[in-house]
């Protein structure tokens, strides 16, 4: 008979349970109410989201699949958002704190569960959470009845500078000197979570979650991972947003079909997420430099965004490692190079081979030969006995630089001819000519029956650079004595 009054009593009214439990005059009678008080809480009815499920397969319906890795930090992120308290307890089991006024929904004072059944669960009375879990539809439900947007913000992202510095410095090395943070600003950029029930025909109902940036175009996957969007948790400031500015956004997104019967969104979260606007300083000895970048913050302290080489300005090639000229200029180590002449260390870019020793010399060190063109260490050249010019040693044969073996018969209605004749009217006195010519002068030969006359004129202004006398009987040449001067040519002024 207590028992009967004791269901009758929890039937009618569920809260007055308690107290019949006390007037009861038998320790069985008690025991049996609180008995069925056990069975009647699981069997209490929950709000769940169950009207959103798609139809399926009645045998798809009962599968029990466990929440994959992005449904069940969902859920956790449900149970802070919501503002409930939960621990965990052993290797896989959580035990959530249940509010005063939710109790009766819920069917007690704590709930525990866990994500994987065959897991190390340290309670088999643990509640291995599945789409259609009372517990998922409750948080679901609590969800939809928040504001519309909710504002969240990854777990593990840098909220500080000093955790982005160390990983940014570590990426350069400095030759004698150092590298210093001199400008960094954290700035939060919002991403658009769209969580939502997605259902193939041949597949049990799950939780998925699209992301898109403020252009309305979807997150790649990499990038959701790299960022940790995964995992969030509610903002601790949320940065202004206007309302005109959110439903720009959300009308700018189109969230892709996932299957036949994908279904409406559960839920809308604004993710805040660190980008770093940053500006780091280099110093060796009295040389400096600077250098701008910026990356989202997570990526750079993890390493999967690593800071820009530094780019030397000069030469153009890019380096972690920086090292800086005898003359202190920055650059990175791999344009510098020792100029095997002088052993300066200078830029790569201004280092030159000389074409007779092969040596990488500063430019400074060579020059280039009249005839052959090319460059030649400055104390390794030649001087031509007979033109008189500072050659290339390679170009001397028998005393003689190329071009002095090389003239040819011109005539003096040839240009350049003309212009040597015009300078110097007595020479058209002479009949028989031969010309050569190298990068700086022109080298003329006039000859008679017994006498020849060698003269050497810069190219470009004609001035005198060498007047000989010798005979076609020998190969001499000998200067002609300033006195005589005028006697072979006179110039034109």
């Amino acid at each position: 008979m207590a028992a009967f009054v004791c269901l009758r009593i929890f039937a009618s009214d569920p809260p007055a349970l308690d107290s019949r439990l006390s007037s009861l005059s038998t320790m069985e009678a008690q025991e049996q109410c609180a008995l069925e008080a056990v069975f009647e809480r699981k069997r209490r009815p929950i709000k769940t989201f169950e009207k959103l499920l798609p139809t399926v397969d009645p045998n798809l319906q009962n599968v029990a699949t466990p929440l994959d890795n992005a449904a069940q930090q969902f859920v956790l992120w449900s149970l802070a958002t919501l503002g409930l308290s939960y621990e965990q307890r052993g290797a896989a089991d959580f035990v959530l704190n249940v509010p005063e006024q939710h109790r009766a929904e819920l069917g007690g004072e704590t709930v525990t569960f866990c994500f994987e059944s065959n897991g190390p669960s340290s309670q088999q009375s643990a509640d291995c959470l599945t789409l259609d879990s009372p517990l998922v539809g409750w948080l679901i439900d609590q969800l939809r009845q928040l504001d519309d947007v909710q504002h969240s913000a990854p777990t593990q992202q840098p909220v500080s500078v000093h955790q982005i510095t160390q990983q940014i410095f570590a990426a350069y090395e400095v030759k004698d000197g150092s590298v210093h943070l001199s400008g960094c600003t954290l700035e939060d950029r919002p991403f658009l979570r769209i969580t939502r029930l997605e259902m193939d025909h041949d597949s049990p109902a799950r939780l998925g979650q699209v992301f898109f940036d403020t252009q309305g175009r979807q997150v790649d996957e990499r990038l959701v991972r790299a960022l940790g969007l995964e995992q969030l948790k509610p903002a601790d400031a949320v940065p202004r947003l206007s309302q005109h500015e959110l439903q720009r956004w959300l009308g700018a997104v189109e969230v892709p079909a996932s299957g036949p019967s994908a279904g409406e969104s559960v839920v809308r979260t604004i993710v805040w997420c660190k980008h770093a606007q940053i500006k780091i300083s280099f110093a060796i000895g009295e040389a400096s430099a600077e250098q701008r970048f910026s990356g989202w913050a997570q990526q750079l302290v993890d390493g999967t965004q690593k800071p820009p080489p530094f780019c030397c300005p000069e030469t153009g090639r890019e380096s972690y490692r920086l090292d800086s000229t005898d003359d202190g200029r920055l650059t990175v180590a791999e344009a510098v190079a020792v100029c095997e002449e002088t052993g300066r260390r200078l830029l790569v870019t201004e280092l030159e081979t000389c074409s007779v020793t092969g040596k990488k010399v500063g430019a400074g060190e060579l020059e280039t030969c009249p005839v052959t063109l090319r460059s030649v260490l400055r104390n390794t050249m030649a001087s031509c006995l007979m033109c008189g010019q500072s050659v290339s040693p390679t170009s001397i044969k028998h005393g003689q630089c190329l071009a002095c073996r090389t003239l040819k018969p011109v005539s003096k209605d040839d240009p350049r001819m003309a212009r040597v004749l015009g300078e110097y009217p007595k020479l058209d006195r002479w009949s028989r000519w031969r010309l050569a010519e190298t990068a700086r002068v022109y080298i003329l030969i006039a000859s008679t029956m017994i006498k020849r006359l060698l003269v050497v004129v810069e190219k470009d202004s004609l001035d005198l650079e060498r007047i000989a006398i010798g005979s076609r009987f020998s190969a001499q040449w000998s200067e002609a004595p300033l006195a005589d001067r005028d006697h072979y040519l006179k110039n034109s002024n």
